[in-house]
């Protein structure tokens, strides 16, 4: 199956690629809407993605790790008067109580105890954020320089440190890529810069299930092709990134699972979206379960004039099921196909029968 785009062949993103692969609704879903792709494995296959972009946990740049320890042990130096004072308030009450016993100085003691409580809670969460900082700043300047083998075609494990230390400079695309070639268009998370080398990474949400699947390899191989078109640079690999920890896997670009999966996946996309303009939904998923936790198939209580859904920046009619409380719930999946997702909360509001 070609990957070369025809004329009149519609462009899709990468990850709209991807939720394609996984279920051609959820691919139809992002179409409809032209989301932009962020690098980051988005909501579909699971539950909402936490949010990582306050106080981040990690850090991958060691500069930025450095300047948020200093930050840190700044404040945590600054705090402390904030717990020495009301100790020493609280345990000038405390005598007054023993002294007079009047109720005026409970009041006061217990005041102070619950503000010197309430600082020391403070220090503590500076403390647990400062020490995880700093194993990982260990980690990091500890680390091996370490590169994958680019004529190795298996996948091969990585530290993300390791390709730091190996001379990899980590940047972040401020412009989405785009192939005419393919009429595909996306941004990685972040590109690892060595010269004429280029590295794409995105991170995947899953941290459990580090298995690695037919959209996961379509979607590296589409980077690396966007990559090498739109900067005229070398990209044998790709890095996923597993979310919340600095390990990953190299993939290669140009391996045959990669290839075929970008090619399934972009003809399947468009025979899809073809479909669609003539009319033809696809159909349910008949294979597995991957309504379970899909993001555009969770039930959300219905709110007029808040929670309606739109296609092609045009309003759709809500499709609501009454639950067990009597309240409407719908979906974006359940709006647009006109259905109810059999995701695991909508059994559990009483939206559709089993278990």
């Amino acid at each position: 199956m070609p990957i070369r785009a025809e004329p009149n062949d519609p462009w899709v993103g990468v990850h709209m690629l991807t939720e394609f692969i996984f279920c051609p609704r959820a691919g139809l879903l992002l179409y409809d809407q032209r989301t932009e792709d962020e690098g980051d494995e988005q909501e579909g296959e699971e539950e909402a993605k936490p949010r990582l972009d306050y106080t981040p946990l990690l850090y991958y740049e060691l500069h930025a790790l450095e300047r948020e320890l200093r930050l840190l042990t700044e404040r945590l130096a600054s705090n402390w008067k904030w717990v020495g004072i009301p100790l020493v308030l609280f345990g000038l009450t405390i005598v007054g109580v023993i002294g007079s016993g009047h109720v005026f100085a409970y009041l006061l003691a217990i005041f102070f105890g619950l503000f010197f409580l309430r600082r020391v809670g403070r220090l503590a969460a500076l403390y647990w954020r400062i020490s995880r900082l700093t194993r990982q700043y260990t980690a990091a300047t500890n680390a091996t320089a370490k590169e994958p083998d680019p004529r190795n075609f298996e996948n091969q494990p990585i530290e993300w440190w390791q390709l730091i230390k190996a001379g990899f400079e980590s940047t972040p695309l401020k412009e989405r890529l785009r192939s005419t070639h393919m009429h595909v268009a996306g941004r990685p998370w972040r590109v690892l810069r060595r010269g004429s080398v280029w590295i794409p990474v995105f991170r995947k949400r899953d941290d459990k299930r580090r298995e690695l699947r037919g959209q996961h390899y379509a979607r590296m191989a589409a980077y690396c092709k966007l990559l090498e078109e739109s900067m005229g640079c070398e990209s044998p690999y790709g890095i996923v990134l597993f979310r919340d920890v600095y390990a990953g896997i190299a993939v290669a670009h140009r391996s045959r699972g990669s290839e075929s999966a970008l090619c399934r996946g972009l003809e399947g996309a468009r025979e899809v979206i073809r479909a669609a303009d003539r009319g033809q939904d696809p159909a349910k998923p008949r294979q597995g379960n991957p309504c379970s936790g899909c993001y555009h198939g969770k039930p959300f209580v219905h709110r007029p004039g808040e929670t309606e859904h739109a296609r092609n920046g045009k309003p759709l009619p809500v499709f609501a099921q009454r639950g067990d409380d009597s309240r409407p719930y719908h979906s974006a999946c359940g709006d647009r196909f006109h259905w109810t997702p059999p995701h695991t909360k909508a059994r559990a509001k009483g939206l559709i029968n089993g278990s």
